[in-house]
């Protein structure tokens, strides 16, 4: 995307790229033309698009892959571009997956806070920010006084419960700029 252009949002179904993602498989501009004569382009169309592919991937529509007109086409370009867009689609899939498991690697399980692994990553990276900048960082550390005994009177479903509960008064409270983390069993940062 260049500067002098803008993005260009399709819907299901909607011209072209929206027709092959509905579809799910290569759409041209001559067959949606067919497809769709009531819609066909009047030259009004968002977009100078000749052909579209979905992206898909374990039957699930990732994106759809357009190009305009082709200078001079050798006939298979629509074999091409499914080509690309089955590579893209295992590429995008392994980065859904990647970044779940990210996310589950820096979250704790129980609270769904940051766990003390992300926490100690990040203070690293904002300490040498501040250091860099000159800007001032703070730390506010605690715990739950007496909650061994509050889980032994109560139960660890009730101890569970407190925990959840304080996580999410403490992220409510925090600004979103902030890092929030269980430290501990019952130790908490930001």
């Amino acid at each position: 995307e260049t500067p002098e252009q803008e993005k260009v949002y399709y819907a299901l179904g909607e011209d072209l790229v929206g027709a092959a993602a509905e579809h799910r498989f290569i759409m041209t501009r001559e067959h949606y033309n067919r497809i769709s004569p009531q819609k066909q382009s009047d030259g009004n169309s968002k977009s100078q698009l000749r052909m579209a592919v979905p992206i898909i991937f374990k039957d699930r529509l990732l994106g759809v892959i357009g190009i305009g007109e082709i200078e001079n086409p050798i006939g298979n370009e629509g074999e091409l571009l499914k080509m690309i867009a089955d590579i893209a689609g295992v590429a995008l899939f392994n980065q859904i997956i990647f970044n779940d498991a990210q996310h589950k690697a820096n979250t704790d399980s129980l609270t769904g806070l940051n766990n003390r692994n992300y926490f100690s990553q990040m203070s690293q990276h904002y300490v040498e920010k501040s250091l860099r900048e000159g800007t001032v960082i703070s730390f506010f550390l605690f715990d739950i006084d007496n909650f061994k005994n509050y889980n032994d009177t109560n139960g660890h479903n009730a101890g569970d419960k407190l925990l959840i509960e304080l996580s999410k008064l403490l992220r409510s409270a925090s600004r979103k700029s902030s890092i929030v983390a269980r430290y501990g069993g019952e130790e908490f940062i930001v």
